[in-house]
């Protein structure tokens, strides 16, 4: 949940980069009509002339900010996009909440025989829950239970 929240969040930040540098962009364009444009077969070509009298210096500042937010927010959308291609499928198991406790105190380092003396059961209860946990994960270590888990 927190993970989904926080790629709505960057989201909202790239689009909202991305329409504000568009329309620094736009604004930039229409005050100025230093823009000359060349076409060939294949292609076509926009010069912008850029004057630094006081004058430009707004409109040229309206155009790198435009620019820049631009930038970021393309950048940050497919930062966004990537992450989350990559990141590591939900496991669809349901663990009770023993086994949800089991994982936690093994991320934190402890032996079987420290958990079981944490939650009050035999080192025999904790070598079935965590063997439980194996199953429904279809791996054979803690360190392969471990990384799925992260």
């Amino acid at each position: 949940m927190i993970k989904l929240k926080s790629i709505h969040i960057r989201l909202f930040i790239s689009i909202f980069c991305i329409l504000i540098g568009a329309c620094l962009l736009y604004m930039s364009f229409e005050k100025t009509n230093n823009v000359t444009s060349f076409e060939s077969k294949d292609s076509q070509i926009a010069v912008i002339e850029i004057d630094l009298s006081k004058k430009q210096k707004n409109r040229t500042l309206e155009l790198v900010s435009g620019i820049f937010l631009l930038s970021i927010g393309l950048v940050l959308a497919i930062d966004t996009y990537m992450s989350s291609r990559t990141s590591k499928p939900k496991l669809q198991y349901q663990l009770t909440f023993q086994e949800k406790t089991i994982i936690s105190l093994i991320e934190e380092g402890m032996t079987n025989k420290e958990i079981a003396s944490e939650l009050s059961i035999s080192v025999s209860t904790v070598k079935t829950h965590t063997n439980n946990i194996y199953k429904k994960f279809n791996v054979h270590s803690r360190t392969e239970m471990l990384n799925l888990v992260k």
